[in-house]
């Protein structure tokens, strides 16, 4: 088995399986056809052959369709062939363990001694191939899994690599017409097939269509890689693992988006582990073949082995993903984590337990900013590798700026984003590049000495009832405070809106940040469950929530009775909102890029507006010239500055977009306005 096993990683199981049927055809000649031994070798010459398979990139046609269809999802970025090995191989070698443990109880040979006859059948021994071919034949073998190893060294593709032993052995005549007349263009063609079927079952929209039927919204990273693994091994013992895996891996890769180089890699798992049947594999239809052995004898071993290797392969991925390459990064490579993919965050990261339970709910979210928060968290290092916006192209900022409103689902922006993933990024990297990283948003600690912070509710009768929120201020206060409303983005109230109400209350602020999530549970920790749970509230309701809490700092036994409020994206334009609801109240308003109102309700705003837009951010900028002209004919004091070249969301500190020096004057600005209108 060992042999077999080995073999197939090297020359695709299909090959290994007839070259040790041959070998063993002299031993089994000796053998009646119910010898335990007869049918303990055939069984497993063909599990070894499956398993072999799954531990190489060039052992079994679903490896390859796994691969391929995941350089078309990822624009181009591939694994390689020894990338495979250290995902394949150690599960593939740990199966092939418990299958020969598996075999010896089920077929019991005992102590016996076999006589074996080696002549060929007209009594006269093989003729020896000629000892320059052997030799040709060793060296091929050797330089082409040298370059296969070596791949991302060289960067030669392992399809190409695959052409060196045909033109070798072709060229010194090793391999002449007979040989290549027999090779098994079936299952060459049966590939070619069902990649064309599979491109274009995602091309067409079939893929997503189905996606659409089904009931599956809930499922994270470990749950697609079982569901998946074991629907493949399922299909693959009636339809055979490859035509299984054509049809199977684009769907996967549709259903799983944000994590489909782990389904991906768990489907072809699957695929070798499907051996019930004889039609499920070509080892196992060779082995069938030779009549020595029954169906039956598949199903004993192949039920065991269906439910078994999927497991083993897909908690081997977990643990290669969440242990190895985590503290791996974490020691040799800090500057690509922001960069990393499919990395699994919590407790099994190894990192102190109050950090790892934070972030345990995650799940298998591609998560390499959340990774580098925790390092941040637990450690106290601040890893430096911010990216900037001038670090991606202007079209991949838009397109977050549509997913992350919004506009545009994960699913969508991945597929889009796919084509400018380049030097090893998948688009789940790209995304994790762009999304935020809260630990960078911390200018002000929770603890710092400077404020008293805390958190409360206030009653808000015509939106969510209770509402809670961070009020925050100064720790030596001598007399009533201004006070500052802050309104958060459109995913509750995170930690970046935590921090801008602790940076006011430094200032000498009265700050109150609100959760327009409390009647949903609250901010939920990450920001696109927060982003979709605020999608579900009812936008006038937020709007009264936003007003009790206006009408509390007026009232506040800490509050000069002066009121301004300040909010950014979401926020900006609930600033716009309240500056016509409750001018009353409202002494100084400071939207950030934020909607602007109805033209028609500007006459109702009262108090004076300072407002930040970002040059390129032309989706809320379009909707500026008609603002501006009506606060002219009504003559409602304003002042506007355009910041040239900046992206929405410049002043967020926790993503590329973020622009320092516009941040800070925006800030600066902000501060003096605040001061001048409510002291």
């Amino acid at each position: 088995m060992l042999t077999t096993f080995v073999l197939s990683m090297f020359m695709s199981n299909t090959a290994t399986t007839a070259m040790m049927l041959a070998i063993l055809a002299p031993l089994l000649a000796t053998l009646r056809f119910d010898d335990p031994l007869n049918k303990g070798l055939l069984v497993g010459t063909a599990v070894a052959a499956n398993l072999g398979g799954m531990g190489s990139l060039i052992g079994t046609p679903p490896n390859a369709i796994a691969v391929g269809a995941l350089a078309d999802t990822n624009g181009g970025h591939t694994i390689s062939f020894l990338e495979w090995l250290l995902l394949g191989l150690p599960p593939a070698l740990a199966s092939m363990l418990l299958a020969w443990q598996v075999l010896l109880r089920m077929y019991p040979v005992g102590d016996r001694s076999i006589e074996l006859d080696v002549s060929m059948e007209n009594g006269t021994p093989e003729t020896p191939s000629p000892q320059w071919q052997r030799a040709i034949v060793t060296l091929t073998l050797m330089a082409t899994i040298g370059m296969w190893l070596t791949s991302q060294w060289h960067n030669i593709p392992t399809a190409a690599v695959s052409f060196l032993p045909i033109v070798a052995l072709t060229t010194t005549g090793i391999l002449g017409v007979q040989e290549i007349r027999g090779l098994s263009y079936d299952v060459l063609f049966l590939m070619a097939g069902g990649l064309a079927l599979g491109q274009m079952v995602t091309e067409t929209g079939l893929a997503e269509w189905i996606v659409a039927q089904l009931p599956i919204q809930g499922l994270g990273q470990l749950g697609w890689a079982f569901l998946l693994a074991y629907v493949t091994v399922l299909l693959s013992n009636f339809m055979s693992n490859t035509a299984a895996a054509n049809i199977l891996v684009p769907l996967g890769i549709t259903l799983a988006v944000g994590f489909e180089s782990t389904v991906a890699v768990s489907i072809a798992f699957g695929a070798s582990a499907a051996m019930c049947l004889p039609v499920a594999t070509p080892p196992n239809a060779m082995v069938y073949a030779t009549g020595r052995c029954g169906a039956v004898d598949f199903i004993k071993t192949g039920i065991l082995m269906g439910l078994l290797v999927p497991a083993i392969g897909i908690l081997w991925l977990k643990l290669m993903l969440s242990t190895v390459i985590v503290h791996a990064c974490v020691r040799v490579f800090r500057s690509d984590l922001t960069t990393s993919h499919d990395l699994n965050v919590g407790a099994t990261a190894g990192l102190p337990s109050s950090a790892g339970r934070e972030y345990t709910r995650l799940g298998f979210e591609v998560a390499s900013n959340q990774l580098v928060q925790l390092i941040e968290h637990s450690t106290g290092e601040i890893i430096m590798n911010r990216k900037q916006a001038s670090d991606f192209d202007q079209e991949l900022l838009d397109l977050y700026d549509d997913y992350a409103h919004g506009r545009i689902e994960r699913r969508h922006f991945l597929r889009r984003a796919s084509k400018f993933a380049a030097a090893g990024m998948t688009a789940e990297a790209v995304l994790a590049s762009l999304s935020p990283t809260y630990a960078w948003a911390q200018q002000v600690n929770p603890d710092d000495p400077r404020i008293e912070t805390e958190y409360i509710e206030y009653d808000s009768p015509k939106g969510g009832g209770k509402i809670r929120g961070l009020l925050a201020r100064p720790a030596k206060v001598d007399s009533k405070l201004p006070a500052v409303l802050v309104v958060h983005e459109n995913r509750g109230l995170n930690p970046y809106i935590e921090d801008v109400a602790r940076r006011l209350a430094v200032d000498g602020f009265l700050a109150l940040a609100p959760d327009a999530l409390t009647p949903l549970g609250g901010y939920p920790g990450n920001d696109d469950e927060g982003r979709e749970m605020q999608a579900k509230r009812e936008s006038e309701e937020m709007t009264e929530d936003f007003v009790a809490a206006a009408k509390l700092l007026d009232s506040h036994e800490l509050s000069n009775g002066k009121v301004g409020v300040v909010g950014f994206c979401f926020g900006g334009g609930m600033c716009n909102t309240l500056a016509v609801r409750i001018p009353e109240v409202l002494d100084a308003v400071v939207p950030f890029y934020g909607r602007q109102p109805d033209v028609e309700d500007v006459s109702k705003i009262d108090g004076p507006l300072l407002l930040h837009y970002a040059g390129l951010d032309q989706r809320i900028n379009a909707g500026w010239p008609a603002y501006e002209e009506a606060l002219k004919e009504n003559s409602v004091e304003y002042t506007a500055f355009m910041y040239d070249g900046k992206n929405h969301g410049f002043h967020n500190d926790t993503t590329p977009r973020y622009d320092e020096s516009a941040a800070k004057l925006a800030w600066d600005r902000t501060i003096a306005f605040f001061k001048k209108h409510l002291s």
